[in-house]
């Protein structure tokens, strides 16, 4: 499974992230990856199991990308969220409580 944001956002990588009234900022990325790459467990993806992957907190306005492909690497569908990540797909977490002192 691949995920891309529609306009080459960067997703992940190394990257510094602080907290603004609670939300989580992106600030400055080091290292990014325009996509992320979850690779199935041994006996491939089950039905009815969550897996999950994490982002940097971007805004998507061109949408966002899920290709799914079976061994052999050729694409078998492509999911395409023009609301840039707001879906029911995925989770809007809110706002995070940064550490204490």
């Amino acid at each position: 499974m691949i995920i891309r944001g529609c306009g080459g956002e960067l997703l992940a990588g190394k990257a510094t992230v602080s907290m603004q009234s609670g939300v989580p900022e992106l600030q400055s990325v080091v290292e990014g990856q325009d996509e992320i790459v979850l690779t199935a467990p041994d006996g491939g993806f089950v039905a009815g199991k969550n897996y999950y992957a994490l982002m940097f907190p971007v805004s998507l306005p061109e949408g966002l990308s899920i290709t799914l492909t079976h061994s052999g690497g050729v694409p078998d569908s492509k999911f395409v969220d023009p609301f840039g990540g707001q879906s029911a797909l995925l989770c809007d977490c809110g706002k995070l409580d940064s550490p204490g002192p």
